[in-house]
């Protein structure tokens, strides 16, 4: 009796929101092809500072470094982490367990924007050449 009441309470209410008009106009997805996740949710990664390629190393830890994940972040993408997390969504820290994957096989731009926007893989788009996508998206 209860998975009855439960059920027309969820059909009563998806009925009520279907019948509300939409109010969403745009939709706006901003990428950004080869980052790397771990600066944008960590900040500066002490590894790369101290590597052979970068050439002022006391620069770059005095304008980056900081003690913590979160403000060295801040300090790398002030932007993201001030008006874009109060304005949006991020997905992809798998710090947190937000871990975002291709299913695709080719590990290239143009087959993944092609699941971002259609929600699948299709074999025909397999590389990054400037071809129009026959599928459906947004």
């Amino acid at each position: 009796m209860k998975n009855l009441i439960l059920i027309a309470l969820c059909l009563g209410l998806c009925s009520t929101l279907a019948a509300q008009p939409l109010k969403t106009q745009n939709v706006i997805i901003v990428t950004l092809d080869g980052l790397r996740w771990q600066e944008l949710y960590r900040g500066a990664d002490s590894a790369l500072i101290n590597s052979k390629y970068t050439d002022n190393k006391p620069a770059a830890l005095k304008q980056y470094w900081a003690e913590t994940a979160t403000d060295r972040r801040r300090l790398l993408f002030p932007f993201i982490w001030s008006a874009m997390v109060q304005n949006g969504q991020l997905y992809g820290n798998r710090d947190m367990g937000s871990k975002d994957e291709v299913a695709n096989k080719y590990y290239l731009s143009y087959p993944g924007y092609n699941e971002l926007f259609t929600g699948a893989t299709d074999p025909r788009i397999n590389s990054n050449n400037a071809v129009n996508n026959p599928n459906t998206n947004l």
